[in-house]
């Protein structure tokens, strides 16, 4: 969301109005990343492990909605991305190059490689797929990455590329694929023949989103969404 902890949470009390006390932090900089800062990262979830998950995080997540590993039950999650149906990891990444635009490639290197989950999806298996390296995070577009890296999965799995069933989190009902898109409609276009990654249609409301976010900001700074 692009927000501080307390910014959101003035974002949600908009519609809820609860009692909210929030106390402004002094002399924080929100535009400043993690490796800017002279501290230790100190990880927020298992599978957080070092500060460059957090990096691709965004976009990586939207594998946990397929039946591709996203790299849970190694030591590098959303870093490793794979299956065991894909039987030529090169061929992936030439694809995923193809399909992304040039500067969506920016502020990382990928590469071919093999993992074998300890636990969670395909669990002792060799996935064959991508391992990210993250050269410059204030260039990563993890989110444009992972629709086009998925897209070369559809392509390249072909009928063993499947969208995960529910239950996700504590919904029943909604595919998990399209509650981490925030859409029904935009899983079925990155299975489509019509596919392009280079339409408008991926940052669907998002310029609503930053019009409502821009009022309640606490930090000064410019929110913007930078369009295909």
């Amino acid at each position: 969301h692009g927000l501080s902890m307390a910014e959101a949470a003035k974002f949600f009390n908009s519609e809820i109005n609860a009692d909210l006390d929030v106390v402004s932090l002094q002399n924080w900089d929100p535009t400043r990343l993690w490796n800017q800062y002279d501290r230790q990262w100190v990880l927020t979830s298992p599978n957080l492990p070092i500060i460059d998950t957090v990096y691709m995080f965004p976009g990586m997540v939207l594998f946990e909605g397929t039946n591709v590993s996203e790299g849970r039950g190694t030591c590098l999650p959303f870093l490793f991305i794979g299956a065991p149906y894909i039987k030529d990891a090169r061929e992936l990444v030439a694809r995923t190059r193809e399909l992304v635009p040039a500067h969506c490639l920016e502020g990382f290197v990928f590469r071919a490689t093999s993992f074998m989950p300890a636990f969670h999806k395909w669990e002792n298996e060799v996935c064959d797929g991508v391992q990210l390296h993250v050269t410059d995070p204030t260039k990563v577009l993890s989110y444009r990455l992972a629709i086009g890296l998925m897209r070369a999965f559809v392509e390249l799995g072909g009928d063993k590329f499947q969208w995960r069933e529910p239950p996700y989190e504590y919904e029943y009902k909604s595919l998990p694929i399209e509650i981490l898109m925030g859409s029904k409609a935009l899983p079925s276009l990155i299975t489509s023949s019509d596919f392009d990654l280079h339409g408008d249609c991926w940052g669907s409301g998002v310029a609503n989103y930053l019009e409502k976010a821009s009022k309640i900001l606490l930090y000064e700074r410019e929110m913007k969404y930078e369009a295909y």
